[in-house]
């Protein structure tokens, strides 16, 4: 039983690729980065992250911690940024944007 102060998560919205259904498609789709907590990873520059996946991280430290929740909004972003995307010529370009680490 739900009551009225809860939000559904909302599903990642699938863009089209067209220049004029980007200004919708990107509205709701930092809305459901805000619901996911990743909304900075796609606004911001994230600082903090490591820069590369050899880097070790201490997450016993605070610092250590606060890097591993970066690097899990991040995570969380470039999935749902995979679930928007449904032509090769996007995927091509989110692949492009992808680094080894």
């Amino acid at each position: 039983m739900s009551t009225m102060n809860e939000v559904k998560m909302a599903k990642v919205p699938v863009f089209s690729g067209k220049k004029s259904d980007f200004p919708m498609w990107w509205s709701k789709f930092k809305a459901v980065a805000a619901q996911r907590k990743f909304v900075k990873v796609i606004t911001e520059t994230e600082q903090g992250l490591p820069t590369s996946s050899n880097d070790k991280i201490d997450e016993s430290t605070v610092k250590g911690k606060a890097t591993m929740k970066k690097i899990e909004r991040n995570d969380l972003a470039m999935a749902a940024f995979t679930m928007a995307f449904q032509t090769q010529k996007l995927m091509n370009m989110l692949n492009k944007a992808k680094t080894p680490e």
